[in-house]
């Protein structure tokens, strides 16, 4: 029987292999490239290395769906403000879901106790549909009228603002120091509609009260989806400006 050393050691390769990659975007970014195209390239590989799994496959033997990928996804973000605020000599903190009396944000950036800043992480949203668009709201609304769903839309929206608020009301931040960061919007994109980009951004701001810029998504792409083998046609520059405001502007002086 193979050792648990040995899968230990895996996991460890794999872990220090996301690590590296994180180490690898501060430097790109420390020596001004834009780095949201290589962070989408980095997230699709952790999207195929889940995928792995399903090489099993065979008539006695089917993998429904792979293993969530949200995790390692944050863990890169998170190494990447870790190796950032090393770099930089900061004597800051950066927290991946550390519960603190039962609120658990994604990344916590913080400095001899006080929250600089949060940043909520998103692989998909497809389960969000309704708060980053409001065409897909009018939809649910005639569902739940015509009886052919009890998903109400506007007490959903209700719910996960006043998850998204909990965060900032209970660290004591400015709201203009939370963020909501997601790869693309594929998800909630509808061609039938017509929306453009600046669209979703609108609804997310309408419907969470942050800013629009807070929403900061890697690819302004709508027809792109990280998890699939296909470049984006475009990226945005919303990742550096959030580090920027995040790590070398605002909260510099704090």
């Amino acid at each position: 029987m193979t050792s648990n050393s040995n899968l230990i050691r895996f996991k460890r390769d794999y872990q220090m292999h996301i690590d590296n990659l994180a180490n690898n975007l501060v430097n790109q970014f420390e020596s001004g490239e834009a780095i949201a195209e290589d962070i989408l390239e980095i997230i699709r590989e952790i999207y195929e290395a889940a995928k792995v799994e399903k090489e099993l496959s065979n008539n006695q033997f089917e993998v429904a769906y792979h293993t969530s990928v949200t995790g390692d996804v944050e863990f890169l973000f998170a190494r990447f403000f870790y190796h950032l605020i090393e770099a930089r000599e900061l004597n800051w903190k950066v927290y991946l879901r550390r519960q603190f009396q039962r609120i658990v944000p994604d990344i916590r950036i913080e400095s001899e106790g006080k929250t600089l800043a949060i940043i909520e992480i998103k692989s998909k949203v497809g389960w969000m549909q309704s708060f980053f668009s409001k065409d897909r709201v009018k939809h649910d609304l005639e569902r739940l009228k015509s009886g052919e769903s009890t998903l109400n839309p506007e007490v959903d929206i209700l719910k996960k603002r006043n998850q998204l608020w909990k965060y900032i009301e209970h660290f004591n931040i400015n709201s203009d120091r939370f963020y909501v960061l997601v790869p693309s919007l594929k998800q909630v994109y509808r061609k039938k509609y017509g929306r453009k980009y600046e669209y979703f951004k609108s609804c997310f701001s309408d419907h969470s009260k942050l800013p629009s810029e807070n929403l900061v998504v890697l690819s302004n792409d709508l027809t792109y989806e990280v998890s699939d083998l296909l470049s984006p046609s475009s990226v945005t520059n919303e990742f550096e400006i959030m580090v920027n405001k995040v790590i070398c502007c605002e909260l510099s002086n704090t």
